[in-house]
C-alpha cells in the first residue's frame, strides 16, 4: 500500500522552508516525564485552559512540514475544543493534542525512544521549525516529548527561555501501568515499549518488573541531573497525585510558572470530565523491583 502521507509530507516539506524565516524568537514549553506518569493528561490540560499553542492532531500529520501543518490547522479548527480522554497516550479529537513523535524522531536524529551514550544533534533545522511554529501561532508553544529529554541541558542553552514541567508519579503505580501497556500494545509484559534510558541497558536480562523498574527510575533520575545543570526557575515538578487530588490549584501553579494566563472557565469545564490513571494495589513483587534498582545504584 502506498504511503501517501509520508509522500505529501516529503514533498510539502520543500514548501515548508520557503513559507517563513525561522528567525521569530519562539518560546517553547516541554511535558516530560516517564510513560504513564500523566504527561498525556497534563498536556491536554494545559493546551486546554492556558493560553499557548500546541500541536493537534491534525497538525501532526505534517511532521515534515510543521510550518503548513500549523497554518492548516488555524484555518480549518476556529474552535478547538479538547477532550481529558485518551488511550495509552492516544488521544481521540481533531483537536485534542499529538505528541508530534514523528517530527522529534525526524528532527533529533532518532529512529526509537532508545537513549544513546553519545547522540550528535543537528539544533539548527529544530529551531528554526520550532521558531516557524510558534509565529504561525503567535504565541509560546507547548509540546510533549521524550527524546528530547535525554538532552535538555543542551536544549536549554541554545534557547535560554524554555520551561520544562515535569510529572512524576508514585513508582509502583507507574510500573504496573507500564506493564500493562507492554501487554496491550504487544501482546506480552516482556516486550519493550516506549522510552529506554541507559540505566535500562543492565537489566535487559531480568524480570518483567525489574526491565520496567529501571525504565521508570532511569527516566527520573536522567530528568532529575539535567534538572541540576539549568536554573532552577526554568522547570517545575509536580506529581501526579497532586494534580488528580487537587487540579485547580496544580494548573494555576503550572500557569503561573509559565507566565501564561490562565482561562479559569475552561479550566473548571477540563477538570469535570478527567478520567484518573488507573490505580493498583501495592505489589511486594514490585517493590522488590525497585529496591534492586535502587540497590544498584547506590
Amino acid at each position: 500500500m502506498i504511503d501517501w502521507l509520508s509522500l505529501a509530507n516529503n514533498r510539502l516539506s520543500e514548501i515548508d522552508q520557503q513559507l517563513l524565516t525561522g528567525d521569530f524568537n519562539s518560546q517553547n514549553f516541554f511535558i516530560i516525564g516517564a510513560p504513564r506518569a500523566g504527561t498525556t493528561l497534563l498536556n491536554q490540560f494545559i493546551a486546554a485552559c492556558c493560553e499557548v499553542g500546541y500541536v493537534d492532531n491534525l497538525m501532526a500529520s505534517f511532521w515534515r512540514a510543521p510550518s503548513f501543518g500549523a497554518f492548516l490547522s488555524n484555518k480549518l479548527i476556529k474552535n478547538k475544543k479538547l477532550s481529558s480522554n485518551s488511550t495509552y497516550g492516544q488521544t481521540a479529537l481533531i483537536s485534542d493534542p499529538h505528541e508530534f513523535g514523528k517530527f522529534w524522531r525526524d528532527s533529533l536524529g532518532y529512529t526509537n525512544m532508545v537513549q544513546r551514550e553519545k547522540h550528535m544533534v543537528d539544533w539548527c533545522p529544530l529551531i528554526k521549525n520550532l521558531n516557524n511554529i510558534a509565529e504561525v501561532y503567535e504565541r509560546p508553544m507547548l509540546y510533549k516529548v521524550f527524546q528530547l529529554y535525554w538532552h535538555i541541558e543542551e536544549f536549554q542553552k541554545l534557547k535560554s527561555n524554555t520551561k520544562w514541567v515535569w510529572i512524576e508519579r508514585d513508582f509502583q503505580e507507574n510500573i504496573k501501568s507500564l506493564l500493562m501497556f507492554r501487554e496491550k500494545m504487544t501482546g506480552s509484559k516482556s516486550n519493550w515499549v516506549s522510552a529506554k534510558p541507559l540505566l535500562s541497558n543492565q537489566f535487559t536480562e531480568f524480570s518483567d518488573e525489574i526491565q520496567v523498574a529501571s525504565q521508570v527510575i532511569g527516566i527520573n533520575e536522567w530528568i532529575s541531573k539535567q534538572f541540576q545543570k539549568i536554573e532552577q526557575d526554568k522547570w517545575l515538578k509536580i506529581q501526579y497525585e497532586d494534580l488528580i487530588e487537587d487540579p485547580y490549584r496544580a494548573i494555576s501553579i503550572i500557569s503561573e510558572f509559565l507566565d501564561v494566563e490562565l482561562r479559569a472557565s475552561d479550566a473548571v469545564e477540563f477538570i469535570k470530565n478527567i478520567n484518573p490513571l488507573a490505580c493498583f494495589k501495592k505489589d511486594k513483587v514490585i517493590q522488590r523491583a525497585i529496591d534492586t534498582i535502587h540497590a544498584s545504584n547506590g
